[in-house]
């Protein structure tokens, strides 16, 4: 396997004094060992499937330590051509850049993906136990590289085996990254880190939900989520699941706190403290119990909402919380007062405020500001170990008290993606923004490309949303294909049932897809707000594609194409038929005659279900969803299942099939070759489609196993064969 050449290797101090090494990259058994006077060095490099971990052992002598944001920095080759960078902005969120030299890849890096459709590789990077890696560019255009560079946080460091970086090859940017994700998995001592596909996703976010942080900010109160629970009642919205967010616990001070604008509000959060682990006595006066049990009689199940910190600037010092936890908090440099970074302290503050939530009713937790680690922990153990004793607390209540149910949130860091070991959704944008044409697309992108290196260990989280948002629309069908939760963050008495309808069944099941959405083969490397093509996230459901298309140019159309390898979808000697739920109408298309596409504005946008043809027939699914064929319990040449009532959608080339439904032939409605069929109780939802004309009565025949149980549609079935 061919990744990426070892140049350099330079190991620094902490006094600043610096060991560089020039290796041989033809070294025997992928192993480089370097000595010098007061530094050994060694570097592995491990191959499973088709990815490669690459590891180091550093050891200083003479009572020296390493430099606790640069120990190690390894200098790797890289050819300039074509490259996304998914990088970390700030502390807690990701999103992509986009280039052409190496040089240029921004600090902060955790995943760059290059090369081109067919033979891509990625670099991804990796946390231990002590050191988190991060990538740069080498910034000399000539040097045509990368470094990973190995952080601890920590001054006191002489000595380490660990992990630096991980990478892999693939034929698709998505198989690139997943075989760098599964070789840092499985190689990694120690590691705690199961693939998405090992995970256990939550039940309950298979419905649809809701979450309370834009109808009620900071002054969240029993009174005000009951009455948006009232509504989802009278409005027949399927909503299932609920958060109190930001901030029903209490905070001293924030009840009585002024403020004009959202800036003035979070700048009054962010200074404030939590004061006790019980809800706030003013704004839920009866206690927090009472609230649940009020929203659980009206349909929903509760998750709470709460910062790694406690608050966002962590305990009151003069509170009894504080007290009652003397000897297992630490003040961090910024004075913020937080439990110890030790795995005892970290876990007794959990799992004490999880008994509280636990008891009161709730159903899981929603984890927010788990990246404050790398600023809060400095100087107190290395970074790797903070965060697995502050994922393992918080898992193990989780486990416990909620069977696994949670969500994470601005934790997209290295150190935080690599230690849970259990949650299953991971949020992997910034938080939404309404009435904002600019954030639409960056929300995008931010979505998109993170789901790529995310996606491989969590279910992607792609943040709530509203309704009745100018651009709700976009909104819903980027929810429609994320393959995550679904909720949104509605005003009280703005929710509109006919945006969400759409993207779940009448008892609120939400139809996910397969996977996290990514952008396709064709829209890795290029910026989709300059590069004037359309902007593609693919997925699948099940042997279906499903491709929605977006312009997010600055400014002007854009343009582009479909085929049905967009989505991973293999070859198909009879083709796929890609329909779009807005248009109503669709083509026949393959990879060599692909469906040409322009979309005009921001405004103009396309949703496809590409259904492989069997037969001459292409079962697309229920028309009134986003994804169709999600409607639909099972589904092939000759059969169709829905979940539920609805008009079935099927395409079929020359004469015109049958439908039989319990012993009966039923009506259809036909625009040119896609074939509408009505499902009721009446009909029920099993349909038998039947191909008449030209065929043989053995093509004719269907399986016995499709109507075995159904002997009123065998008997039609034999009879029209006759």
């Amino acid at each position: 396997m061919k990744t990426f050449d070892l140049i350099s290797a330079t190991a620094r101090t902490g006094d600043g004094r610096g060991y560089v090494f020039s290796p041989d990259s033809h070294a025997a058994g992928g192993i480089v060992s370097m000595e010098t006077c007061g530094l050994e060095l060694t570097v592995k490099r491990e191959s499973y499937g088709d990815g490669e971990l690459v590891s180091a052992h550093l050891d200083l002598h003479d009572g020296e330590t390493f430099d606790p944001d640069c120990a190690l920095e390894l200098e790797f080759a890289m050819k300039d051509g074509a490259w996304m960078a998914d990088t970390l902005v700030g502390e807690y969120w990701c999103r992509p850049f986009f280039g052409k030299c190496a040089a240029d890849i921004p600090d902060e890096t955790q995943c760059v993906v290059c090369g081109g459709t067919g033979s891509r590789k990625a670099a991804l990077v990796v946390c231990g136990d002590t050191f988190r890696s991060v990538i740069k560019g080498s910034g000399n255009a000539e040097r045509h590289s990368f470094s990973v560079r190995l952080r601890s946080g920590v001054g006191y460091i002489s000595s380490a085996d660990t992990p630096v970086i991980a990478f892999g090859c693939g034929t698709t940017a998505n198989a690139a990254v997943h075989a760098a994700a599964l070789c840092g998995s499985k190689l990694i001592p120690g590691a705690d880190c199961p693939l998405r596909e090992e995970r256990e996703y939550p039940q309950l976010f298979e419905y649809l939900g809701w979450c309370s942080w834009d109808a009620l900010q900071i002054r969240v109160s029993e009174a005000g989520l009951i009455e948006k629970a009232d509504e989802f009642v009278e409005k027949g919205i399927p909503v299932r699941w609920a958060i109190i967010d930001d901030m029903w616990a209490t905070v001293a001070g924030l009840n009585e706190a002024k403020y004009d604008s959202f800036s003035e509000m979070c700048a009054i959060m962010h200074r404030s403290a939590l004061a006790s682990f019980k809800a706030d006595p003013e704004r839920f006066p009866n206690g927090l119990k009472h609230c649940i049990d009020e929203l659980k009689k009206r349909g929903l199940k509760v998750g709470m909402w709460h910062p790694a910190t406690g608050y966002w600037f962590g305990i009151d010092k003069d509170s009894d919380l504080a007290k009652q936890f003397d000897g297992r908090l630490m003040t961090t440099a910024e004075g913020r007062l937080l439990p110890k970074t030790d795995l005892e302290s970290t876990d007794a503050f959990y799992h004490a405020w999880y008994n509280y939530i636990v008891e009161s009713g709730a159903s899981f937790v929603k984890v927010d500001n788990q990246s404050h680690l790398r600023r809060d922990a400095r100087g107190t153990i290395p970074i790797g170990e903070a965060a697995k004793n502050m994922h393992e607390a918080i898992e193990r209540s989780i486990i416990l008290k909620f069977h696994g149910c949670m969500i994470n949130c601005m934790g997209m860091a290295a150190e935080n993606m690599w230690h849970r070991r259990y949650s299953a959704v991971s949020r992997t944008s910034d938080d939404f923004l309404p009435e904002n044409r600019d954030w639409f697309a960056k929300h995008i992108t931010q979505c998109a490309y993170n789901s790529l290196v995310q996606g491989q260990f969590y279910v992607c989280d792609w943040d709530m949303w509203w309704t009745d948002d100018s651009q709700a629309q976009k909104n819903a069908v980027l929810r429609a294909i994320s393959g995550g939760p679904v909720y949104v963050s509605d005003k009280i008495g703005r929710s509109k049932k006919e945006l969400l309808s759409p993207l779940c069944l009448s008892d609120g099941r939400i139809l996910r897809l397969d996977a996290p959405a990514v952008p396709s083969e064709d829209c890795i490397s290029a910026n989709p707000e300059t590069s004037e093509r359309i902007f593609k996230l693919v997925n699948r459901a099940g042997e279906c594609g499903v491709a929605a298309c977006f312009n997010i140019n600055k400014e002007g159309a854009a343009g582009g194409e479909l085929r049905p390898s967009d989505c991973g979808l293999p070859y198909n000697k009879e083709g796929y038929f890609a329909y779009d739920f807005f248009s109503h109408t669709g083509a026949k298309i393959n990879d060599d005659e692909p469906m040409k596409i322009t979309l005009v504005d921001c405004d103009d946008f396309r949703l496809y279900t590409i259904a492989p043809i069997y037969n001459g027939v292409a079962v697309l699914g229920l028309r009134d969803k986003y994804v169709m064929r999600a409607g639909l319990a099972g589904a092939d040449g000759r059969t169709a299942i829905a979940k539920e009532p609805g008009t079935l959608l099927v395409y079929a080339e020359g004469d015109a099939p049958m439908f039989l439904a319990k012993g009966k032939i039923l009506e259809y409605t036909r625009n040119d070759a896609v074939y509408t069929v009505e499902l009721d109780e009446t009909t029920g939802l099993r349909v038998v489609i039947m191909r008449r004309a030209d065929e043989t009565a053995e093509e004719l025949m269907v399986p016995q196993y499709l109507y075995e149980d159904e002997g009123d549609d065998s008997e039609v079935i034999k009879n029209i064969i006759k």
